[in-house]
């Protein structure tokens, strides 16, 4: 079906597209693909209080930089692997591994995947791309179409052990959890064109709206590339510039903090505003901004001359 079913093809390329118009839109037409679970559930009530057992363990990989739409040769060449396809989003894929014997407890299956996919997104060099939210026995994994899939019959199952949950395994899982709590995605700037052209393929019918590009004056995208030196030197990670009206949005981190502060060029020239928002450190941002201020506005260098000879010398 992921490889040859020309309507889950046409369904899989209508919704990348729709993902560029629309996230919402996105996420609600995708509850339209077919789907499959790696859980047994009671009268067939996909609720974690009907479980029953689970046979497969699914992965969800996403969110890859430089992602070319192929399932990494790493994957496929894992003997554990039994199916790899690519995302409805197009931005990541699915692994599926099976078990070599059902797991009837649901909480014991949630301690197995979050401690084996830990040990996988290590394995792999996917830490900050693995979703550990899918632990759960009822997660759906949507379907998408892929003609280069990956299908293994014969791959070597997975063996789920009762085991004792160490305190470097849940730093491990918490790690994982923290990188995906992290992650930004860095929003490109909108291109109209495409999404006329895109939002015409969709619905021919539908009306395009106009949406405004950010104007950035071209002082600040000169002054762009100074600004990952300048917090680099401070030791702060750029991780998103943001293109506002007349300014630039700078959002930086240093390990689990964040903050960001927002540059202008007007007509009264350079101007730096701090940006206090939920999730942000205070004292981080007082560094970002006090560091793009310094360099923008530096201090007038006095020189030690005294008065009597200044006079003298006039």
């Amino acid at each position: 079906m992921i490889k040859g079913d020309t309507l889950l093809q046409k369904d899989t390329e209508r919704l990348r597209k729709l993902s560029l118009l629309d996230k919402a839109a996105y996420r609600t037409a995708k509850t339209r693909l077919p789907y499959v679970v790696g859980s047994i559930f009671r009268d067939g009530v996909r609720r974690i209080d009907n479980f029953v057992q689970a046979h497969c363990l699914i992965v969800d990989v996403d969110h890859l930089p430089n992602f070319d739409g192929v399932v990494p040769a790493s994957i496929t060449a894992d003997r554990a692997v039994a199916l790899a396809f690519v995302s409805p989003s197009g931005q990541g894929f699915k692994v599926v591994f099976t078990l070599e014997q059902p797991c009837n407890d649901a909480k014991l299956f949630q301690a197995f995947y979050k401690s084996f996919v830990s040990q996988f997104a290590e394995r792999t060099g996917l830490v900050s791309s693995v979703d550990l939210r899918t632990s759960d026995a009822s997660r759906a994994c949507f379907l998408a179409h892929d003609a280069n899939a990956y299908f293994n019959p014969n791959a070597e199952p997975l063996v789920v052990e009762i085991m004792t949950l160490e305190e470097d395994l849940f730093s491990k899982q918490t790690l994982i959890e923290k990188k995906e709590a992290t992650k930004t995605e860095t929003k490109p700037i909108f291109n109209e064109t495409a999404y006329r052209e895109v939002l015409r393929e969709v619905s021919p019918t539908a009306p395009t709206r106009t949406v405004k590009q950010a104007f950035v004056p071209q002082e600040l995208l000169d002054f762009m590339p100074e600004i990952d030196v300048l917090c680099q030197k401070a030791g702060l990670e750029v991780f998103e510039k943001m293109p506002i009206q007349y300014g630039i949005k700078v959002l930086v981190k240093q390990g689990y903090r964040k903050a960001e502060v927002n540059v202008f060029f007007g007509k009264r020239g350079f101007s730096v505003v701090k940006s206090p928002k939920t999730g942000t450190d205070a004292a981080l941002m007082d560094l970002l901004y006090g560091i793009l201020y310094a360099h923008l506005f530096p201090a007038p260098i006095s020189e030690n001359v005294p008065l009597v000879s200044y006079l003298s010398a006039n």
